[in-house]
């Protein structure tokens, strides 16, 4: 059964914490933009009795295209396929504390993926979004009870890319049956530059462990410590080289006689006949290549 999303708009963590009394006390929702990558990020932000859009991660802040990869821990209930966690895209609203079952005025939600690659988009349909472009899916598990069993303890490798209006969504997840499965998402629509990605969830226990930002991470400025060598040195000139236009010495001059060379002693000829070394070289590229 479809259900129909309303978002929370956002408070920075002390505000939220302290004014929102339909907030569980372990999961205080916050800004976190890309400029930010650690480890431990919110840690666990709902619980397996914590219903649907009752309860959020943290909201991150992405612009532009944009390389990001996500980390948590799910445990669903086993009940249905919905009882996991959830992805969402929305355009790059403020939050505010108020009733989470009344929408933020501005709020935009460009689609909702569901753990079991389904989803919708407020304004959109079932499987498309906002705009009512198509999202198609790819995913390797063989059935939904495996997929039930596997979502019961499961870690989740998320990245989500975007170029232009080109989405895509890959995920590896490692199940509590110790196996691991895959799925991938794509589809196209006409985001603002600023977004949020955020998870919800519906009945189950969910930790966010880590967030990161691929293109800030492969951008770092290169270590500068220790700079390159000068090539341009400058030349040692404490010794200069010897001045070889010296006066010639004449007290002796050169004998003029024409000498024969000494033959009872000939240099040894560099090509004689030798037998050839056997012995194996060795093709230091040998094993290079195997």
């Amino acid at each position: 059964m479809k259900k129909k999303s309303v978002f929370l708009s956002k408070v920075f963590a002390v505000a939220l914490a302290a004014s929102m009394a339909f907030s569980t006390p372990y999961a205080s929702a916050a800004l976190v933009t890309t400029s930010t990558t650690y480890e431990g990020t919110q840690g666990q932000y709902a619980k397996s009795t914590d219903g649907w859009w009752t309860v959020w991660s943290d909201f991150y802040r992405v612009s532009g295209d944009f390389d990001v990869t996500f980390e948590f821990n799910n445990k669903g209930d086993q009940t249905n396929n919905w009882c996991n966690y959830s992805v969402v895209f929305s355009n790059a609203v403020d939050y505010a504390a108020g009733d989470p079952n009344q929408s933020v005025a501005g709020y935009k939600e460009y689609y909702l993926l569901r753990s079991d690659c389904w989803g919708w988009s407020v304004g959109g349909g079932d499987n498309q979004t906002i705009e009512g472009n198509e999202v198609k899916y790819t995913s390797d598990w063989p059935d939904w009870e495996t997929f039930l069993k596997m979502m019961a303890d499961a870690k989740i490798s998320m990245n989500i890319t975007r170029t232009g209006n080109d989405f895509a969504v890959k995920a590896v997840i490692n199940g509590a049956d110790s196996k691991t499965y895959n799925y991938g998402v794509n589809f196209t629509m006409e985001a603002d530059k600023d977004m949020n990605i955020f998870f919800a969830s519906d009945n189950a226990e969910v930790t966010m462990l880590s967030f990161k930002d691929n293109k800030a991470a492969s951008t770092d400025a290169p270590d500068a410590t220790t700079p390159p060598a000068d090539d341009t040195q400058t030349p040692d000139t404490t010794n200069p080289p010897a001045d070889d236009t010296q006066t010639p010495d004449t007290t002796n001059p050169p004998s003029n006689d024409i000498q024969t060379p000494d033959t009872t002693n000939p240099p040894a000829d560099d090509n004689q006949n030798q037998a050839p070394d056997t012995t194996e070289s060795v093709d230091d590229n040998e094993d290079n290549f195997k």
